[in-house]
């Protein structure tokens, strides 16, 4: 035992090396993830930079296309001087072409003046677009910043719910780990075979059923216990071939019904639920209800009412009838409880007892106390607490039921 705790330990150490190794990664993974979005974070400034660098040396050169306009227009200023310096001393000779030539002159100013007009405004465009490009770009680069610090968020989330589950995942696996290890651990043994032979209206079959079985499920002695239920009783065969019920004509329904549960549902957890089920009914006295054990317990009617309807259940009940007549001793009354093969005859109330003392593996907890009990039994009460064969109960349906066998 002390070997199988320290192997426990010994993966428990391995398992956490694991996580820690996991966690490691995926921080070296989130760091070299934040390296690249801070990379790329780099190469977009550095891009925003060109691209302004251009700009910059475009409003440059537009700048020196503008000068060089200017100066061409200055030479021209001066050569139009130098042409009415010219004109001037020619004015007394052709004072009429002079006219004309100031005319000229003056129109020629006038257009360059309106050049220089459009020029202006064209390079008040230019510098109105630049502004504007200078700020769409403003804004792209904070979206960008804006983008990133929301991806870098939703990382630092993602990585804060992964270090959450893995933290989960550790506490888990401690609290199994505590679980398995503050249980005792039991040498397992052969599963005791415990059957009950039973006939669904026998008033102490189904009180034995709702109030005494349900604790091996609860217990958890039924990991111990291979159970088999066999709903047949004190039923006959008739010699015409049909069975006769010792409770009337439901009996006969339910104890088919009960054996197609079984064959339908072979789990024991889930046939129970539905026999459980049935046989609360018959405590009640609601047996003729016992289409609403379907809804109650979930499982779907179609299996059983097939195997009912097809003459299948009548087939399963034979098969019961000939392992209830196998017994040895034979049955004398129901509920007929065999441990082992051995019957508890009276003392079937403590078949707990039994089952713990038949069991040759480590008992379970669920035994502790069962095993120090006695072997005397309790006083009998006034009522014997079984059905006797042939003997018909209070709560017959008035005449036996006969199900026809159809071959």
């Amino acid at each position: 035992m002390a070997s199988y705790r320290r192997l426990g330990l010994g993966l428990l150490l391995l398992l956490l090396l694991l996580l820690l190794l996991l966690l490691l990664l995926l921080l070296l993974l989130l760091l070299l993830l934040l390296l690249l979005l801070l990379l790329l974070l780099l190469l977009l400034l550095l891009l925003l930079l060109l691209l302004l660098l251009l700009l910059l040396l475009l409003l440059l050169l537009l700048l020196l296309l503008l000068l060089l306009l200017l100066l061409l227009l200055l030479l021209l200023l001066l050569l139009l001087l130098l042409l009415l310096l010219l004109l001037l001393l020619l004015l007394l000779l052709l004072l009429l072409l002079l006219l004309l030539l100031l005319l000229l002159l003056l129109l020629l100013l006038l257009l360059l003046l309106l050049l220089l007009l459009l020029l202006l405004l064209l390079l008040l465009l230019l510098l109105l677009l630049l502004l504007l490009l200078l700020l769409l770009l403003l804004l792209l680069l904070l979206l960008l910043l804006l983008l990133l610090l929301l991806l870098l968020l939703l990382l630092l989330l993602l990585l804060l719910l992964l270090l959450l589950l893995l933290l989960l995942l550790l506490l888990l696996l401690l609290l199994l780990l505590c679980h398995v290890f503050s249980t005792p651990v039991a040498v397992s043994g052969r599963k005791v075979s415990l059957s009950l032979y039973y006939e669904a209206l026998c008033p102490f079959c189904s009180s034995f059923i709702v109030n005494r079985l349900p604790k091996i499920f609860s217990n958890g002695l039924i990991s111990i216990v291979d159970l088999d239920f066999i709903p047949f009783g004190n039923a006959m065969l008739d010699p015409n071939g049909s069975i006769s019920c010792q409770h009337g004509q439901y009996e006969c329904l339910l104890n088919t019904v009960e054996a197609c549960a079984i064959s339908s549902w072979p789990n024991v957890q889930q046939h129970f639920r539905f026999i459980y089920c049935i046989e609360h009914l018959v405590e009640e006295g609601q047996y003729t209800n016992w289409e609403a054990c379907f809804q109650q317990t979930g499982f779907g009617s179609k299996p059983v009412i097939d195997c009912y309807d097809s003459g299948y259940g009548v087939e399963l009940e034979l098969q019961y009838k000939a392992k209830t007549d196998a017994l040895q001793p034979p049955h004398i009354y129901v509920p007929w409880v065999v441990v082992n093969e051995q019957p508890l005859y009276e003392d079937y109330e403590n078949f707990e007892h039994y089952v713990c003392k038949a069991y040759d593996g480590v008992p379970p907890r669920a035994c502790e106390g069962l095993l120090l009990r006695t072997s005397e039994k309790e006083k009998p009460s006034k009522e014997e607490p079984f059905c006797n064969i042939g003997v018909t109960s209070s709560s017959a349906a008035g005449k036996k039921h006969k199900m026809e066998l159809h071959y």
